[in-house]
């Protein structure tokens, strides 16, 4: 199942289409469980011509039903011919009948694509262009706005031009400082660029500029400049002024982890972290006798990961998954992972099972275990537990749907790539230091794959979980356990927000999902503008647009719609919400009503007490870490740095995620103790419980 599946095709030439399949409707759209979601309507088209827009929910086509496991006739047929669709309109509503007629695929020269044009533009001329082709292309990048990009990634290239072409950089230079005395945020830029051609005096020179012009504001003080520090105090070292650097160096230290600085500056480490590891216990031997009389352990796979695919005769997906499964593994004979499947059958029906196994002519081991089957709390079926080359259990799943057998290839090949050797310490990972001027207790960290965002709401946990959309997680005494199996039913795709309202909901680009505890959607509502946010208060969902505010209750239906857009939102501690739109900051009372708006330029992130940031940062919260309950501000920044504030407002807590591929975090009472916690998740690797105490 595609995320996104284009339906009209907009060429820069003519070209020849067949009337057989050559008709085209004229929407884009995302295919969910409850129906295709239109994300784009195309103006001269069908679908337009007939009134759809985006946002609408196609649920059948030509009176099928669209779902997940349902089939349905294609979009796509004659050119003239005609299709009839089942659409409910966004935020809900009765089902009304559209007919749609089918034209040929547009053939008007569509719109050059511009984002990155001049960023490819003076990139290319730093390698292969003249050293004027390279200065004009980064004054036409200045002019363009820097294509939208943060000036240092625009100019990325510049820096590492400068030992192959460091005439070249220097021409680009003298262009660039001319505009940076206009363009404050060029100077970093020079300044990293200098440094790179060996210049620190001048590079000192130009990332002090930079510095000075930044103001002292909440972001300021969460660490927002601290990289455009570090450049600066090397700089300042290479200057020959140690004194300065010095200082700065151990000005930044709270709020930044460097070592290259700490070593080039000859300093001990100023904060000293306290590591953390995901540490899991390998499974205690598994012996099975397969099929042929022969014994299949666990412990003689080789360092291999493992797949037990738990079945039962009766069990009809698991008469899908099976022949898929074998299809699989018999399409990679070279694949370096085990699988067996495991049959739950009570004896009575172990004759029709082993007839089955025999038809399907598995190409990996069978054998039969209840009390494995009961060992490894397989609950439904078909089941999956996922094993690591390490022998520790790292996922359980189970149910059918057309994804699962290609997800759990993803997954196996996944652990294939990055299995190690058998060391000593194989059974712990890396997974994040902290520093704290107060205090940092870790109550729990468990490895779980796939958890992408997370939210707390009334003690409870909910994850975006894979594919799998939103999902509530299993809290218990406060820290998250990470014993939850994933029923592979449940799908979604395109997930960017979770929220949890009487449940875990989630929205993507124009639709939102609630869910009850088991997992099944209660409703499910589309947006015709796309989704920017999504905040619980009391007892209201607000979703936001950068048109609107729109406010739910508990069943879905809708509250209220405010006339005024939000780019993020957070709850108010009397109700209403919090929100920037980038320019202004405001109040919205419950009841709908604007109770403050002030200025906020370039605000991007706000908290439930009022504050906010811009850019730099990728999530803002307040929590109630002070000694006593009182609150306290933490955001992650862009680097992926997680940062507190004392009391005072100057850092007080640092913790370093030791991933790549992305983290994230929620904070909430999950303990009823009235003081909260830091639930912090590295995806892919796992999701730890923090309790901080920030004076």
């Amino acid at each position: 199942m595609t995320s996104m599946v284009p339906l009209v095709f907009l060429l820069s030439q003519a070209v020849p289409v067949a009337h057989a399949e050559g008709g085209y409707i004229g929407v884009r759209y995302q295919e969910q469980a409850e129906g295709l979601v239109v994300t784009e309507v195309v103006p001269g088209m069908g679908a337009a011509a007939a009134g759809m827009v985006a946002g609408d929910l196609i649920v059948t086509v030509a009176d099928h039903t669209v779902g997940p496991n349902e089939e349905f006739p294609r979009l796509r047929g004659d050119v003239g011919s005609s299709i009839e669709l089942g659409v409910v309109a966004p935020l809900g509503g009765g089902i009304r009948t559209v007919v749609v007629q089918r034209t040929e695929r547009l053939t008007e020269e569509r719109a050059r694509q511009t984002t990155g044009k001049h960023y490819r533009r003076f990139s290319g001329s730093l390698r292969r262009g003249s050293a004027r082709d390279a200065r004009d292309a980064a004054l036409a990048l200045v002019d363009a706005d820097y294509d939208g990009m943060d000036p240092l990634l625009a100019f990325s290239a510049l820096p590492r031009a400068s030992k192959r072409s460091p005439r070249k950089v220097r021409m680009v230079l003298k262009a660039l400082t001319a505009s940076a005395v206009e363009n404050p945020q060029l100077n970093r830029v020079v300044g990293v660029t200098y440094g790179a051609l060996a210049q620190p005096e001048k590079a000192a020179l130009y990332l002090a500029a930079a510095r000075a012009s930044d103001a002292d504001d909440l972001g300021a003080r969460l660490g927002r400049d601290a990289w455009a520090d570090r450049d600066l105090a090397m700089a300042l070292w290479d200057a020959g002024k140690r004194t300065q650097s010095i200082e700065l160096t151990r000005s930044i230290a709270p709020a930044l982890k460097s070592e290259s600085l700490w070593k080039k500056t000859g300093m001990a480490t100023p904060t000293p972290t306290v590591e953390w590891s995901l540490t899991a216990e390998p499974l205690d031997e598994i012996e099975l006798e397969t099929g042929d009389g022969s014994s299949w352990r666990l412990s003689d796979q080789a360092d291999r990961p493992v797949a037990m695919v738990f079945w039962a005769s009766w069990c009809a997906p698991c008469k899908k998954e099976m022949p898929e499964l074998a299809s699989l593994v018999r399409s990679r004979p070279d694949w370096p992972v085990s699988i067996v499947a495991v049959s739950v059958d009570k004896d009575a029906h172990r004759e029709q099972a082993e007839a089955m196994v025999d038809r399907w002519d598995l190409p990996f081991p069978s054998a039969f275990s209840r009390a494995l089957g009961e060992r490894m709390d397989v609950a439904g079926l078909p089941s999956l537990r996922v094993i690591g080359p390490d022998g520790t259990l790292r996922s359980s799943s189970s149910g059918y749907s057309k994804k699962s057998v290609s997800q759990l290839e993803k997954t196996l090949d996944r652990l294939v790539k990055s299995s190690e050797p058998g060391a000593e310490q194989r059974y712990k990972r890396p997974f994040a230091g902290g520093w704290s001027l107060g205090k940092v207790k870790l109550r729990g960290v468990v490895p779980v794959f796939g958890v992408r965002d997370l939210t707390i709401g009334d003690g409870r946990m909910a994850g975006i979980v894979g594919d799998h959309g939103a999902l509530e997680m299993p809290v218990v005494d406060g820290v998250y356990t990470g014993a939850f199996e994933i029923e592979e039913g449940l799908t979604s795709v395109g997930d960017k927000h979770v929220a949890w309202f009487d449940g875990a909901v989630s929205a993507g680009q124009r639709w939102i999902r609630s869910r009850d505890e088991n997992g099944s959607t209660r409703w499910f509502r589309t947006m015709s503008d796309i989704i920017t946010d999504v905040t619980v208060s009391g007892d209201q969902l607000w979703v936001s647009t950068e048109t609107s505010m729109t406010v739910f209750d508990s069943m879905g239906a809708v509250v209220q719609i405010i006339e005024r857009g939000a780019i993020d939102m957070a709850s108010a501690s009397d109700g209403g919400v919090w929100a920037v739109d980038g320019k202004t900051r405001i109040r919205c009372s419950s009841d709908g009503t604007v109770a403050l708006s002030d200025e906020a330029p370039g605000s991007k992130l706000i908290a439930s007490d009022g504050g906010w940031v811009g850019k730099g940062f990728v999530r803002l919260a307040v929590g109630r870490f002070g000694a006593n309950g009182e609150v306290r501000s933490i955001a992650q920044r862009s680097d992926g740095t997680i940062v507190g504030l004392s009391q005072d407002g100057a850092v007080a807590l640092r913790i370093d995620v030791h991933n790549q591929r992305g983290h994230s975090f929620a904070v909430g009472d999950t303990d009823g103790d009235g003081k909260d916690e830091l639930l912090l998740s590295s995806f892919g690797h796992g999701v730890a419980t923090l309790e901080l105490e920030i004076p």
